[in-house]
């Protein structure tokens, strides 16, 4: 996992503990973290997009892709939303929790029926 500007802002300790608690291969849980990061990424850039006005999209893709750890983006951002950061990243933290809580639920159960990939679910 590469470092990004809005890392900091994710609490990723709770899920930690909820995984933990429930996937006990290393490589399983290798592989989900994995996963975890790309949905982050995914949709806190998606967000943003979004919340963001789109004269300033080109400015802000410009500076995350020559600086994605820089940490003036987030200031960038914040006098540019209308919603702050930290607020988006609450919203995905709690999406990726329930989204997460129903992915290893449903792992739970008997495979009677074809499941999709972890990865489709967690819709990436």
């Amino acid at each position: 996992m590469s470092k990004i500007f809005f890392d900091h802002l994710i609490e990723i300790e709770e899920i930690k503990i909820y995984i933990d608690g429930i996937v006990e291969d290393h490589d399983e849980k290798e592989d989900l973290w994995n996963l975890i990061d790309e949905f982050i990424n995914y949709n806190m850039i998606s967000s943003i997009l979004t919340a963001l006005d789109e004269e300033s999209h080109s400015e802000f893709v410009t500076m995350f892709l020559d600086k994605p750890y820089d940490l003036e983006i987030t200031k960038y951002l914040d006098s540019r939303l209308a919603v702050p950061l930290s607020t988006l990243a609450k919203d995905i933290e709690k999406k990726m929790l329930y989204e997460l809580s129903e992915i290893l639920e449903a792992d739970l159960k008997p495979k009677n029926a074809k499941s999709k990939s972890r990865k489709k679910r967690l819709k990436l």
